[in-house]
């Protein structure tokens, strides 16, 4: 039901949004073929079945039409308003960007009808039974193609790779845009044994994870890899500098 919400919620941002889901797990092939969309299967996965950001990354890349991309979890619900922000984004940066926000966790999802206002019934709804999430959470990257052409191996759904990105795009001083005024991204919540399975602290995967990142120490430099850390913001469709980050 969440990842139906999700994907339906994309397919209304209109034609220029070419969606392209990713993944072995049951129901995405169909998925794919149910909503109109793309579908890269095979990607390179570790023994527990969670993918390698990367190679998403790069297998997209490589069948995308269009110069920018979206990395979203396929439980995140978007309305137009992340169209018309990436659209700003997009013009305003005619190279190398990135384009994160906070978003806002829906405690208890249902299945959206999408009839009538639609937007403002799950927009209010969301806002009742939720809360926003901490800017140490982030479940979009939007970026011109060729950005992350040297990511590491992050396995997603385990802790830190998030937050690794915002600290090598802050390295790499590569504009990196606070889309959260304009943007309201919807988590909604899964289970509990869902939710926290990237907080184990002696999981291998969480340990690679680190790892890769440099540990604790690295991810903490500066105030950590977060929303924060950005040194653009988009309000109202217009860019502005936040000075250092």
């Amino acid at each position: 039901m969440l990842q139906n919400n999700a994907i339906r919620s994309w397919t209304e941002l209109g034609p220029v949004a070419e969606i392209i889901l990713c993944g072995d797990d049951a129901g995405v092939a169909d998925a794919a073929q149910r909503f109109g969309t793309l579908h890269i299967g095979g990607v390179k996965c570790v023994d527990s079945g969670q993918p390698f950001l990367n190679d998403v990354v790069a297998r997209t890349q490589q069948i995308a039409s269009n110069d920018v991309i979206v990395y979203i979890s396929a439980d995140i619900v978007l309305f137009r308003d992340f169209a018309g922000a990436l659209e700003a984004t997009a013009n305003y940066f005619p190279n190398e960007f990135v384009m994160i926000g906070a978003r806002w966790d829906w405690a208890s999802p249902v299945a959206i009808d999408f009839s009538g206002d639609w937007i403002s019934w799950v927009i209010a709804l969301a806002k009742k039974q939720g809360h926003k999430h901490s800017d140490y959470g982030m479940d979009y990257f939007a970026f011109r193609r060729g950005v992350f052409d040297s990511m590491l191996e992050y396995i997603v759904g385990w802790y830190a790779w998030d937050n690794a990105l915002v600290l090598d795009i802050v390295e790499r001083k590569i504009p990196l845009v606070n889309a959260t005024h304009d943007v309201f991204a919807i988590h909604q919540n899964h289970p509990e044994r869902i939710r926290d399975r990237g907080k184990v602290g002696t999981a291998w995967q969480r340990i690679w994870n680190l790892n890769l990142a440099g540990g604790l120490p690295k991810l903490r430099e500066g105030g950590g890899g977060h929303i924060g850390r950005s040194n653009w913001k988009l309000a109202d469709g217009k860019l502005s500098t936040r000075g250092s980050r």
